[in-house]
């Protein structure tokens, strides 16, 4: 992808997926606001905040308000 914006992977994400993906989640993903399970949710309704939990931790996204600063 040369275009790396959140539009960009929500374009990417529908077509690949077949499915429709909520644009909004995905700019809060991008933009490493803090993960709640409603966001998950939103993405997939088939995962946990939990099950993500070692995921989260090995790529280094912000788990909370301090890491996000």
């Amino acid at each position: 992808m040369v275009d790396r914006s959140p539009e960009a992977f929500h374009r990417f994400a529908e077509d690949y997926y077949e499915v429709p993906v909520d644009l909004e989640a995905v700019r809060d993903v991008y933009g490493l606001r803090l993960l709640s399970q409603k966001l998950v949710s939103s993405l997939n309704s088939e995962v946990t905040l939990a099950g993500l939990a070692e995921d989260i931790a090995e790529i280094g996204y912000p788990q909370s308000g301090r890491d996000a600063l």
